[in-house]
């Protein structure tokens, strides 16, 4: 794989940092407070309505496509959903050619996505619009930030840490701005720069520290509910093996309630190589020396993982993460709230990363936030209060999914909010559902598309899946027959 580096004109990494602006003005610049995927796509629409855009971060950004400090998690892997992937690609016309050119792997049908659930393999045969690609978040994320480099209303500054926000003394009504130290600079406030801004967006992730920002302001703290999954996983980079069939791209093996917490992924990226990340929630730890790795993937649930790689040659070290809650900041309850502020991806509600949702997330709420901003003119209620009530409604769906599915474990705690009603009905429903639909393809599909969040929950109850119950109720087939042993054989793996 080649490519140029960016001049120094495009690298966003030898970009100064600039001192203090003019008095702010509509819609002149916006300030995006982290340059991770939810910041890029934010910087992406904003560039839509703004005159400038800066997209500031705490790293030094890579020429060419790698891990930065500020984003440990993209040494995992990281699965971009259906629904995200038809937005990115929406927002970013160029990003699919530049991906297919540097390697990223290509599905035509979600069959080449092994879904693995409690119940068995799921029969999966729907097309995909236009394909699918599989890639690292190293690659994705540059990709996307060199493109908005060349954007002539986008400007990113590196090595810019923000360490509160800029308001008026008598007035704290308004975000005017934000306090940025050059990181490995002086600690003294002296040293601050100031920006300011007319919308200042934080885009900082699951580190956020808006709430204390907030509260310096003299704002009361936000409402949040918090899940105690005490998820750790490690992850590894493997070269893709001799004789594994074309069509295999990915795996993924849920773990499998009330026994068994472990869960791991196969995804084929760039380079020919596989990333492959194993976690365990309910408080176990996933090894990261070479023989408990492979134990761990030897004591999924189901075979395959650890039948896929015993005989793969590793191309990286094995790197572990911890991840002990999920949490959802309720900014849409504020009673009252600054204007010129709003929150985006993790810094809104960080997610379970084993549904693979948060990119997404962070890609529909980048949709609400330019359809506020286009509908902004002659409204009664705040581009503020409109967004993030949009953003809450995009959240609650993808939450509900993680709640439902955390809590069948005795270690998970839900904080600031009580579970969902009827949530062992509601669990029994979605056993049934996976019962039949690992004998019935279309309702394989139609569990995909909510997993995916192509299509909404509810679509599981509808009058069509309870016709699929009885059809195969009639058929004989029974919803209690266990998982195949030897499931690993369907994927083309041995």
């Amino acid at each position: 794989m080649t490519r140029a580096t960016p001049t120094t004109a495009s690298n966003p990494s030898e970009t100064p940092m600039t001192g203090t602006s003019g008095a702010p003005h509509s819609r002149t610049r916006a300030i995006v407070v982290g340059a991770g995927i939810s910041g890029l796509l934010a910087a992406r629409v904003l560039s839509e309505q703004f005159t400038e855009v800066l997209v500031l971060d705490r790293d030094r950004f890579p020429a060419t496509p790698g891990h930065r400090s500020g984003a440990p998690q993209s040494h995992h892997a990281h699965a971009l959903l259906p629904r995200g992937a038809k937005i990115l690609h929406e927002l970013f016309p160029e990003l699919r050619e530049r991906l297919a050119r540097d390697g990223a792997a290509h599905a035509t049908t979600i069959a080449q996505a092994r879904f693995v659930t409690p119940k068995g393999l799921l029969p999966l045969t729907q097309q995909i619009d236009v394909g699918a690609l599989f890639f690292s978040r190293a690659l994705l994320e540059w990709h996307l930030r060199d493109i908005l480099s060349r954007h002539p209303r986008v400007e990113f500054v590196a090595s810019a840490n923000v360490v509160g926000l800029l308001a008026r003394e008598d007035d704290t009504s308004q975000v005017r701005g934000v306090r940025v130290r050059r990181r490995g600079g002086a600690a003294g406030p002296h040293d601050d720069r100031t920006l300011f801004g007319d919308l200042i967006v934080d885009a900082s992730g699951r580190q956020s520290r808006l709430q204390t920002w907030l509260t310096d302001l003299g704002y009361g703290p936000v409402d949040e509910e918090i899940l105690t999954s005490e998820l750790s996983y490690a992850s590894r980079i493997y070269q893709r093996p001799g004789g594994v069939p074309e069509d295999f791209k990915s795996l993924v093996v849920q773990s499998r309630a009330p026994d068994n917490p472990r869960v791991g992924s196969i995804i084929e990226i760039e380079n020919d190589h596989w990333h492959v990340t194993l976690g365990g929630g309910n408080g176990q730890r996933v090894p990261t020396d070479e023989d408990g790795f492979l134990s761990w993937a030897q004591a999924l649930p189901d075979p395959s993982v650890h039948q896929a790689i015993r005989s793969a040659r590793p191309v990286s070290p094995i790197r572990g993460w911890r991840t002990p809650t999920s949490r959802w900041r309720h900014f849409e309850h504020m009673p009252r709230r600054p204007s010129g502020l709003i929150a985006i991806g993790d810094a809104v509600c960080s997610f379970n990363p084993v549904y693979a949702q948060g990119m997404t997330v962070a890609a529909i709420q980048a949709l609400a936030l330019r359809d506020c901003l286009r509908q902004e003119s002659g409204r009664e209620t705040s581009l503020e209060v409109r967004y993030h009530r949009l953003a809450a409604r995009v959240v609650s769906t993808a939450w509900m999914v993680t709640t439902i599915e955390d809590l069948r474990w005795p270690a998970v705690r839900l904080h600031g909010a009580e579970p969902p009603r009827g949530l062992g009905t509601i669990r029994r429903y979605i056993d049934l559902v996976l019962s039949v639909a690992v004998h019935d393809s279309a309702l394989a599909n139609r569990y995909f598309q909510v997993m995916s969040m192509t299509s909404p929950p509810t679509s599981l109850f509808s009058p069509w899946v309870l016709a699929r119950f009885a059809r195969h109720a009639v058929c004989r087939i029974s919803p209690s027959r266990s998982p195949s042993q030897n499931s690993s054989l369907k994927y083309g793996l041995r």
